[in-house]
């Protein structure tokens, strides 16, 4: 998701109607930074890397283009519909 997600900065870059988008972006990068530059940049003895995690909610943000351009299409449709099924499936695995 978060690799869509950096795919998709792009279009919000280039079109004006995604420019709310813009200090979304700028907070994610300003986040990358300063965790980058933290005298303990891998977030302590915890497994995974905590500090990237609080800009996750904001690259989701950046999915929005990808996702108006899939639902605008027809076959942005199927796929929706096949995922679904997986997510509430994981869900109720994990619980």
């Amino acid at each position: 998701m978060l690799l869509l997600a950096l795919a998709s900065a792009v279009a919000v870059w280039r079109e004006p109607r995604y420019r709310a988008l813009l200090p979304l972006q700028a907070a994610v990068v300003l986040m990358i930074l300063v965790a980058g530059k933290w005298f303990d940049w891998r977030g302590g003895a915890t497994w995974g890397y905590r500090p990237i995690v609080d800009a996750a909610p904001f690259l989701a943000l950046s999915l929005i283009p990808k996702c108006v351009a899939k639902t605008a299409r027809k076959s942005g449709t199927p796929l929706a519909g096949s995922v679904r099924p997986i997510s509430i499936a994981s869900s109720i695995a994990a619980s």
